[in-house]
């Protein structure tokens, strides 16, 4: 059984560490998994989606203006108040996680997940690609494939991670999708390019999902991670 309130808690504490750690020349930095945002502009998101999700701010939830909203808010306070706000918020709902709608907790997890790698990227610090927050936060964009998957018609997908596996889809499975959970994360949300996902291991057409298979379309060269 997967713990939201673990891989919540511990994956808040990875990434205040890794904020803490940065020195203020990288606060420019460019993320290259998000190019219209800076390090800091990812630091601002991180408080913004734990504030909102804590003040019932989700009606808008994933929206571009609901995350234009959550940088330009925080644009001109000082980093160490940004995180002071995300850890305040994030230790409130550590112990909500499991009680919040599935939407929005999986939506709140795997949010936090998916742009803790993106700063890690951004500031060449791989790590943590193992974690239960990673695990967690695959099982919650496979169930948003499944999604997809079911309003496109097509046959539902077995998603086979490194020691999970999931139906993508209400139906039998008609088809395998392999890979280990941190490819599985970073696919589904926009991070592997479309030559990255066609190699992964494939029991089936893999031309048949490519055009649902991520939340955000496919960027066209590879963050090379």
């Amino acid at each position: 059984m997967l713990d939201y309130t673990t891989a919540y808690q511990t994956s808040v504490e990875r990434v205040a560490e890794l904020i803490e750690s940065l020195p203020e020349d990288q606060l420019t930095t460019m993320v290259p998994a998000c190019p219209e945002w800076s390090v800091r502009d990812l630091i601002a998101h991180f408080a913004g989606v734990a504030g909102d999700v804590a003040t019932g701010n989700v009606t808008e939830a994933g929206s571009e203006e609901w995350t234009a909203a959550q940088i330009e808010a925080r644009r001109n306070t000082p980093v160490d108040e940004i995180l002071e706000e995300f850890r305040n918020h994030a230790t409130q709902l550590a112990g909500a996680i499991e009680h919040l709608h599935p939407a929005i907790g999986g939506m709140l997890l795997g949010d936090l997940v998916t742009h803790e790698h993106d700063l890690r990227g951004a500031i060449d610090s791989p790590g943590a690609r193992d974690s239960g927050g990673v695990t967690a936060a695959t099982y919650t964009y496979v169930r948003r494939l499944g999604s997809r998957i079911k309003t496109e018609g097509l046959p539902t997908l077995l998603v086979i991670a490194s020691d999970e596996q999931w139906p993508a889809g209400k139906e039998e499975p008609q088809a395998t999708v392999r890979a280990p959970d941190f490819e599985l994360l970073r696919g589904p949300t926009g991070r592997r390019t479309a030559e990255e996902i066609r190699a992964f291991e494939w029991d089936g057409d893999p031309e048949v999902y490519l055009a649902h298979f991520s939340m955000y379309g496919h960027p066209a060269v590879s963050l090379g991670e």
